[in-house]
């Protein structure tokens, strides 16, 4: 079975909600969640093929919160694949000060200066 994407159940949800179909709906929103879900948890065993997967089926992995997942797992990789889909690294920058994780904001600031010299 095809997974769906995120606007393919986005498009289904929209239809039930134009029909009043309330528990087709709630069964939508637990779909989105779930993708959500395995997007966060990917990140969190550092899993990169199933990031490329779900971003494929329309996840946002460079969210705030994924990027904030990838910080407190310390995941140079994961980060750097953030980076390398268009996040920007002044933000894990002030994310990683913020929560506090000083190996990650040193990894950055080094990132930032290696890629900017």
């Amino acid at each position: 079975m095809k997974e769906r994407t995120l606007a393919e159940i986005m498009k289904e949800m929209d239809h039930h909600v134009n029909k009043g179909n309330l528990g087709k709906v709630m069964d939508l929103v637990d779909d989105h969640g779930n993708l959500i879900d395995r997007m966060e948890y990917a990140i969190i065993d550092g899993d990169l093929e199933l990031v490329g997967h779900l971003e494929t089926l329309g996840v946002n992995s460079i969210h705030e919160r994924f990027i904030r997942v990838a910080i407190r797992a310390k995941d140079f990789d994961i980060l750097q694949h953030h980076i390398l889909m268009g996040a920007n690294i002044d933000e894990i920058i002030e994310f990683s000060s913020q929560m506090q994780v000083p190996l990650v904001e040193l990894w950055a600031h080094a990132h930032k200066a290696h890629h900017n010299s």
